[in-house]
């Protein structure tokens, strides 16, 4: 085995430096030493000893890495199955798909068709979010529209000033007893957008999502409120407990990182708990309550009857895929992925003929234009695609 050269690759993927193509050289060498798993294994132990910083890295994170490099499906088309080789998970590189009661089909996308010929095969095509176009509604009912704001102070509100720090993020500074909300929308077709609160709680907004909180934490604890989808760094403060309320469920926490998915057109509300420990109850006028205390790992849902189900080994590349510029599909039916990019593009979608029973697996990096994510899904054969304007036809 050639030690060195899988020593410099798996380091360049430690650190996230690798490139596609060594990506690829890496995943192949990997397939040909699958027999010699103790051997890849030494290579990762090396890093670990001598690369400052990567003793953080334990042997789960080993199996994970392993998996995810040599992850090889076994595709199967009628009854024939077919050993597949060369399987990597690469942004917009590699996608699965799962058709109908147990066809698979398996293809790797090469990324080499001009946008031109793009544009001319779905007869339209919609970029990918270029703004942050969110609108601040002040205490006083003032709108800000934060896209065309320049960088520096926004506002100011009491002894609390809102500044813009960046583009795509807003930060509260101060002190005092402000009183009063402030709500933060942003609207389908924007990028996320990244808030800091009064007391250091970074919370990053889906689109389609909005956030109301108070201007100023003053009272005995910190209670927020919010419609679609939104991750939370909650700042530790065991004297004021962190209160995050939507759709009839109330998850409260001291400080922990979880992702809260409640977009109406989903259904299921999800909490999903990456660090920490979180309550989350649910209660309504007619109904029992409910409630589930999480561990790092597990994701509750309020099903349609009114009740909190929990499960455990959720996949959190899957569940913070929004937040990390990609999609993120795994058996993923296709009208789910078809909402995800309704929002994303602010794209309205049509279905022609019967598309229910597709499902998809597979990344896309959502800064593609929508033609690239649609020509990935429709280079099975199994669905078709035509864009005009806005409108995405789904056909099979």
């Amino acid at each position: 085995m050639k030690n060195e050269r899988i020593y410099y690759l798996l380091l360049q993927y430690i650190e996230s430096r690798i490139s596609e193509a060594e990506f690829y050289e890496l995943t192949e060498l990997f397939l040909e030493e699958q027999g010699n798993e103790d051997a890849m294994r030494e290579a990762f132990e090396e890093i670990i000893m001598q690369t400052p910083g990567a003793d953080t890295y334990s042997e789960a994170d080993w199996d994970h890495i392993y998996k995810k490099i040599i992850a090889k499906p076994v595709v199967r088309i009628a009854s024939e199955r077919i050993t597949q080789r060369r399987w990597f998970r690469w942004a917009a590189a590699v996608l699965v798909i799962l058709v109908g009661s147990g066809t698979w089909f398996f293809f790797h996308a090469q990324k080499n068709s001009t946008a031109i010929a793009r544009v001319s095969k779905f007869g339209g095509d919609v970029k990918a979010p270029q703004q942050h176009k969110a609108i601040l509604t002040l205490a006083n009912g003032k709108q800000i529209t934060l896209d065309s704001t320049g960088i520096g102070s926004v506002a100011k509100e009491g002894g609390i000033g809102i500044n813009k720090v960046a583009e795509g993020q807003i930060a509260y500074t101060g002190n005092g007893e402000t009183p009063g909300k402030n709500t933060l929308i942003v609207p389908v077709g924007s990028r996320p957008m990244t808030i800091q609160l009064i007391d250091g709680t970074r919370v990053w907004l889906d689109a389609g999502s909005s956030l109301t909180y108070p201007i100023a934490f003053s009272g005995s604890d910190r209670s927020v409120e919010m419609t679609g989808q939104a991750y939370f760094e909650v700042a530790k403060n065991p004297a004021k407990k962190f209160y995050v309320r939507v759709g009839g469920i109330t998850t409260e926490v001291l400080g922990t990182h979880f992702n809260v998915n409640a977009h109406q057109d989903e259904g299921d509300i999800s909490v999903t708990l990456l660090e920490g420990s979180v309550n989350v109850r649910f209660s309504s006028p007619d109904r029992a309550s409910s409630e589930v205390r999480l561990k790092p790992g597990q994701q509750t849902q309020l099903k349609a009857n009114s009740r909190l189900k929990t499960t455990s080994g959720v996949d959190m590349e899957k569940v913070m895929a929004w937040k990390n510029g990609l999609f993120y599909f795994d058996r993923t039916n296709i009208r789910v992925i078809m909402r995800q990019v309704a929002r994303w593009y602010d794209a309205d979608i049509v279905y022609q003929g019967d598309v229910e029973q597709m499902d998809f697996s597979g990344t896309v990096p959502s800064k593609e234009n929508i033609s690239e994510v649609l020509k990935m899904l429709e280079m099975t054969g199994a669905i078709h695609f035509r864009v005009e304007g806005r409108t995405v036809y789904v056909t099979k």
